[in-house]
């Protein structure tokens, strides 16, 4: 919604999906490829390596970069590398607004190298599911990596997505072989 509001605005905007452990944004918004981030990502250097394509969301100018097909390699080096951050300054000149969207915080490490390219941070909690100290840790973690200039911003979610502890995440742990998330 904050992607479509700021392509609405007239701000030429990008929504990449960088949660390449659960990629959901595609089908969310009608925009799955088969060649997304992932693919850019482990083929950058490589006779192989070519740019992935953003594809127009149908209800708004926005410019959607989806992940591809789910990672089964980890993926925290991948969104470190120097390839994320060439892709990124890459990306800038031509666009107002970047909006990356990652997996959750505190199961995953992957949200905190994002986290260093951004301006701003919208933490997202979920109403009945995240517990104070968890909203607090992942506040104090979002802090320690992002710009001195960054801001962050809290949100709270009251969206329902299933009974687990991190919504559609409550298998995560389960994903890389945990039980508890």
């Amino acid at each position: 919604a904050l992607a479509r509001t700021y392509a609405l605005s007239g701000a030429r905007t990008l929504l990449i999906d960088a949660d390449l452990r659960k990629p959901t944004v595609g089908l969310r918004m009608s925009c799955e490829t088969s060649f997304g981030l992932l693919d850019y990502l482990v083929n950058w250097g490589t006779p192989n390596e070519r740019l992935p394509k953003a594809m127009k969301d149908p209800l708004s100018h926005l410019l959607v970069l989806t992940a591809g097909e789910r990672s089964p390699i980890p993926t925290d080096q991948l969104v470190n590398s120097r390839a994320f951050n060439t892709l990124i300054k890459q990306l800038l000149p031509d666009l107002d607004v970047i909006i990356i969207d990652s997996p959750p915080l505190l199961p995953v490490v992957d949200t905190r190298y994002l986290a260093r390219h951004a301006d701003a941070v919208v933490q997202v909690v979920r109403y009945g599911s995240t517990t104070q100290s968890e909203a607090r840790e992942a506040a104090a973690q979002l802090q320690e990596v992002m710009k001195p200039a960054a801001q962050r911003y809290g949100v709270l979610s009251q969206e329902e997505r299933g009974n687990g502890r991190y919504g559609y995440y409550s298998r995560y742990g389960s994903y890389y072989g945990h039980d508890d998330a």
